[in-house]
């Protein structure tokens, strides 16, 4: 499902961010967080319906595109 797809992301973007981030990093709440933010909202243009016709039905058009 969409919605497990979008929180693992988020989940796992954060856990790499954390791993790379240097520990005295001035900013590393804030860039762990938007990190977070980054990978939960990544994909949410795919659950609108034009792209979901898109999906199930093969209907093409602009507002199929779900980036």
């Amino acid at each position: 499902m969409l919605q497990d797809h979008l929180l693992n992301v988020a989940i796992r973007t954060k856990e790499i961010l954390n791993q790379v981030l240097p520990s005295d990093c001035q900013h590393r709440e804030a860039i762990l967080n938007t990190g977070y933010l980054i990978g939960l909202t990544h994909d949410l243009g795919k659950s609108t319906q034009y792209f979901q016709d898109h999906l199930n039905e093969g209907e093409q058009g602009v507002l199929t595109h779900h980036s």
